[in-house]
């Protein structure tokens, strides 16, 4: 019973250890004279077009910068450092931004992309640059949260064999709940190799709680068998303790 007690503690707190999220800073970038505005996204989807709008505003009194005066062009790098697109940004017919539509044969390689707005005009000049990633889904690859997730299926794996192997017989129903549970959490670990964390997170959280939620019934089914056994065992001794005394 106290080892049913420690793996019900132990599942709570490795279940919190697996699902945690690395936290997302985002910085902002301003140049003096113009100030350059944009959409900022830390990855793309694959062969995906992208439009891009970018406002411009004067630093000294926030009047929007218009086309009538400046121009904007952008460049774009692949992971090799060789350029992918350079080209003069357009006006939108909103008239208050830059834009560019970007062709999604711009986006054909994976990794790490860069990219530089340069504007100038006769209200002066500015510039900023950034970087991307380009993934497949278009999902955020985050290594980090890679390399907890398995090092936490790790843990529940070791965990479940652990307790599997040192249950009594009478408790043979939570033995192989146990493996069965160690066998999916091990087909788990090479799709968060393959596809990563954010694929692969939602599916150990169903899991995690589905075990849970079993040992919950299990737990509270095993607490009740023990009190009603020991129920049992106290009417037998009372009835004993009375047919004593009346044949006294």
């Amino acid at each position: 019973m106290n080892k049913l007690l420690f793996l019900f503690l132990f599942l709570i707190l490795s279940s919190s250890l697996v699902l945690a999220v690395k936290p997302v800073t985002q910085l902002a970038e301003t140049e003096n004279g113009l100030i350059i505005e944009y959409p900022r996204y830390n990855v793309h989807q694959q062969n995906t077009y992208y439009k891009m709008h970018t406002h411009v505003i004067n630093a000294s009194n926030g009047v929007i910068i218009t086309n009538e005066t400046t121009k904007c062009f952008l460049h774009l790098y692949n992971v090799s450092g060789d350029h992918v697109l350079e080209e003069y940004m357009g006006w939108d017919s909103n008239g208050l931004e830059f834009k560019l539509d970007i062709g999604a044969g711009n986006f054909t390689q994976l990794g790490d992309f860069a990219y530089i707005i340069q504007c100038n005009g006769t209200q002066g000049g500015s510039f900023i640059g950034g970087n991307f990633e380009i993934t497949e889904n278009g999902k955020e690859k985050t290594q980090g949260n890679d390399l907890a997730l398995i090092v936490g299926l790790g843990i529940l794996i070791a965990s479940c064999l652990y307790f599997s192997f040192g249950l009594k017989p009478e408790h043979f129903i939570l033995k192989l709940f146990l493996i069965f549970f160690a066998l999916i959490y091990s087909f788990t670990i090479p799709a968060v190799v393959l596809t990563g964390y954010v694929n692969v997170a939602s599916l150990v959280l169903k899991l995690a709680m589905g075990q849970f939620g079993f040992f919950l019934i299990y737990f509270s089914v095993s607490i009740f068998i023990w009190w009603a056994n020991k129920s049992e065992f106290m009417l037998k001794n009372m009835d004993n303790i009375r047919g004593s005394f009346k044949r006294k």
